[in-house]
């Protein structure tokens, strides 16, 4: 093919390095200015709503909680209230295991504009049910051929674990012995 191609004919190993460098610089350029546009674009929202004088409450509560040397509230307390509004302006964005979601954030579907899980082929379905709950939307995302999670430390009940649930008019069967999230979001 290389032979046959006269556009290929003056491509050799200098000009694939020179495209490469151009192409890792050009990447480069772009997280930082991508990094930057959005930083940006959450500051500037953070500063709308805090002029509204929408925050003034949950920033007093956060700097008192600042300032203490013990006695803190919890994480799941802090983002709940006037204080959860102005943590929610400053970070709209959080990267938490399943888990950690249920213990630390209070149980509120208006909390997320979005939840993503990725590797959802490690995650349990009845771990990720409480993440699901605090999303308006869902993303799932995953690699069927990894190996699904383990349920060694998980006892089984030796019950059926098939359920039928109705979904507006029609009726649905859902296999709970099925090993991931994925592997439900995916007959979804």
């Amino acid at each position: 093919a290389y032979a046959g191609d006269r556009r290929l004919e003056g491509f050799g190993g200098n000009e694939y390095r020179r495209i490469c460098r151009n192409l890792r610089e050009a990447r480069k350029q772009w997280l930082t200015d991508n990094c930057s546009r959005v930083g940006g674009i959450v500051k500037s929202r953070f500063l709308e709503t805090r002029e509204t004088g929408d925050l003034t409450e949950g920033e007093a509560e956060l700097k008192h909680q600042f300032d203490l040397q013990r006695g803190h509230k919890s994480i799941r307390e802090l983002a709940t209230g006037k204080s959860g509004s102005v943590v929610a302006a400053m970070k709209p964005v959080w990267l938490m295991t399943p888990s950690s979601i249920s213990n630390a954030l209070p149980l509120d579907p208006s909390l997320f504009d979005v939840v993503i899980f990725d590797e959802a082929s490690q995650i349990r379905l009845e771990d990720a049910i409480p993440s699901l709950f605090r999303g308006q939307q869902v993303v799932v995302v995953g690699d069927e051929k990894q190996l699904p999670p383990t349920g060694f430390f998980h006892s089984g009940t030796g019950s059926d674990s098939r359920i039928r649930a109705r979904e507006g008019k029609e009726e649905v069967e859902i296999d709970l012995g099925a090993d991931s999230l994925l592997s439900h979001a995916a007959r979804s």
